[in-house]
């Protein structure tokens, strides 16, 4: 190594050095930027400490307990309030996406009709699978069509991309990566990332090695790409077969091991009472609304430990935010902005 570049090192050494740090910090050179994506739900924005952050954030759930719905919803709250938002939807087809945000509007449509006009919210609200079908929209009443055509107007934002492969298979995490990549260098913008879901990701074309370690280089390109842009990635996860009737933790996870060190928050949906003694798994599933738990189970900075009550009308791919049933231990939330966090070091 030459003078020159020892020169060099031994100042970058310098500027590294924890006493240059603290100097930069006393005369106020260094200045922390938290940005927080709000996600509509106003309970789980307060246990969140205002929303997401950059990073991987991970979502589980059994089957059929809505977590598409519940992502769907999200995202389109984050949309409505102009934030760029991108759905990686690896099982679900866009226009059944659509399907389900109309069915929602419609629900909400005719409930807000139902204070002032003849309105019998059941029949007049058709649900997902009506829906799906030609057949049963060419049959609609003026009211219904009036319902329907409402709903189609707030379903969904200009912001919100549903992104599909023109081949017909899952992303693999190069496209995910590239797609993100290109986005945010064409718009200029950060959007707010959504993936539905984890476990259908294929390899990368250099990736190989087991299942287990496939996955976990899926997971660390995800923590990267959110690191290096600085933006939410929240990814649905599929949870363990065996903890169908017992409360979400880390272990349900699958691949719990690598998500639970990677990911910013993990945040699980269940069913309300499982684990209790009395459980029933098929009257719960079998109520409607089904009354739904969302837990924060870790997380930095966060409420973890909360549990936020939710119904769940499945029927119109609804979540209705409740409110807190219960908090593990003390928390208090800081009373700046929900959007961003400024914060200077003296």
């Amino acid at each position: 190594m030459d003078q020159k570049n020892i020169e060099n090192f031994q100042k970058q050494l310098e500027h590294n050095s924890m006493k240059s740090y603290l100097r930069r910090l006393k005369n106020n050179d260094v200045i922390f930027d938290e940005v927080r994506f709000p996600t509509g739900f106003q309970e789980l924005d307060k246990a969140l400490a205002g929303g997401f952050v950059a990073g991987l954030h991970c979502i589980g759930a059994i089957s059929s307990l809505g977590k598409t719905t519940f992502v769907l919803q999200m995202a389109e709250n984050i949309a409505s309030v102009g934030t760029p938002v991108i759905l990686f939807s690896l099982e679900m087809r866009p226009e059944q996406l659509v399907t389900k945000s109309v069915s929602k509007n419609m629900y909400l449509a005719a409930l807000e009709r139902a204070g002032s006009q003849d309105i019998d919210i059941y029949h007049h609200a058709k649900g997902y699978s009506e829906l799906m079908s030609e057949r049963n929209r060419s049959v609609f009443s003026n009211q219904e069509q009036g319902i329907y055509e409402e709903a189609i107007q707030k379903s969904f934002s200009e912001m919100l991309i549903v992104s599909e492969t023109t081949d017909g298979k899952p992303f693999c995490i190069d496209e995910i990566v590239e797609y993100i990549n290109t986005y945010i260098s064409v718009t200029k913008k950060k959007p707010v990332v959504f993936i539905d879901y984890l476990q259908f990701i294929r390899p990368g074309s250099l990736m190989t090695g087991t299942d287990k370690q496939i996955m976990d280089n899926i997971i660390s390109s995800l923590v990267f790409t959110a690191k290096i842009q600085r933006i939410p990635i929240v990814a649905i996860s599929s949870l363990n077969r065996g903890g169908y009737d017992s409360p979400v933790t880390m272990a349900s996870f699958k691949e719990s091991g690598f998500i639970e060190y990677s990911c910013e928050t993990m945040l699980g949906l269940q069913l309300k009472g499982v684990g209790t003694k009395d459980f029933d798994i098929f009257m719960a599933r079998a109520k409607n609304p089904r009354e739904v738990e969302l837990v924060l189970i870790k997380g930095r900075g966060i409420e973890v430990g909360a549990v936020i009550d939710y119904r769940f009308y499945g029927r119109h791919n609804f979540f209705e935010e409740v409110g807190h049933s219960k908090r593990t231990h003390s928390y208090r939330q800081n009373e700046q902005g929900i959007q961003t966090e400024r914060k200077r070091v003296r």
